[in-house]
């Protein structure tokens, strides 16, 4: 079972399947019943984010060397804050249409998951 549900992949995947429920969240304005399902799918994602998160810690803290913990910290630090100063463009993109920033924000969290296996799959974890 681990060589299926590897740290790295649990933290790729509940990041690319956040990205999906965020997509869906947005969509379900188009549905009958769409604040019942949107919370439902809100709670989904609480549950796939909470389960990532885990997973991404035990890689930073055991994946990556001493030397380069620094880096990899900022780099996380970074994301992190680029993601918090996306307000404006969130703004913008919500006079637009109340659709359109659960749906970018969707794409980039699955685009993040992608990238996070891409960067971290040579990381070995004993």
């Amino acid at each position: 079972l681990y060589s299926i549900i590897k740290p790295i992949n649990l933290a790729s995947f509940s990041r690319i399947f956040s990205g999906i429920v965020w997509i869906l969240i947005g969509l379900s304005v188009f549905l009958p019943f769409k604040i019942l399902i949107a919370s439902v799918f809100y709670i989904i994602r609480a549950f796939i984010v909470s389960s990532g998160t885990s997973a991404r810690s035990v890689i930073s803290i055991n994946g990556i060397d001493k030397e380069d913990y620094g880096t990899a910290t900022s780099i996380q630090g970074v994301a992190t804050r680029l993601f918090q100063t996306s307000s404006a463009l969130d703004g913008y993109l919500l006079d637009l249409d109340p659709i359109l920033p659960l749906f970018f924000g969707g794409l980039f969290i699955i685009f993040s998951g992608l990238l996070y296996k891409k960067i971290f799959k040579k990381i070995k974890l004993d």
